[in-house]
C-alpha cells in the first residue's frame, strides 16, 4: 500500500482549517505529528490542544525561521505502516465463491 493512502487519513489541518497565525500553524503541525506517532487520527481534541499550547510556550520566543523549521519537522513526521490500524471493508476485497467439486455419478 502506498504512503498516500495512509497519509490521507491524517489531516494536516486537524484543529484550524485556515490557520491565520504561527500559533495555529504550529498547533496543526503538532497535532498532526501526535496523530501519526500514535496512529490515532481522532485524538482527544482538548488533550492535544492543551499539549500543543504547552509546546508552543516553549518555542514561541524563537525566531520565525526556527519556528518554521519546527513546524516543517512536525509535518514531516514519518509513520510506521505497522503501527497504523486500518479497517478493510468487506466490500473492498472482491470475494470469489469457491467452485464446488464436480460430482461424478456412476449409474
Amino acid at each position: 500500500m502506498s504512503r498516500q493512502i495512509f497519509s490521507s487519513k491524517f489531516n494536516k489541518k486537524p484543529i484550524y482549517r485556515s490557520p491565520i497565525n504561527k500559533y495555529q500553524e504550529f498547533s496543526n503541525a503538532y497535532v498532526y505529528s501526535i496523530m501519526v506517532k500514535t496512529a490515532n487520527y481522532t485524538p482527544n481534541r482538548a488533550d492535544v490542544c492543551r499539549e500543543a499550547a504547552q509546546e508552543w510556550n516553549k518555542i514561541k520566543n524563537k525566531n520565525s525561521t526556527e519556528i518554521e523549521d519546527i513546524i516543517k519537522q512536525y509535518l514531516a513526521t514519518p509513520f510506521n505502516l505497522y503501527d497504523i490500524r486500518t479497517v478493510i471493508s468487506k466490500h473492498s476485497i472482491p470475494r470469489e465463491d469457491p467452485i464446488p467439486p464436480l460430482l461424478s455419478f456412476i449409474p
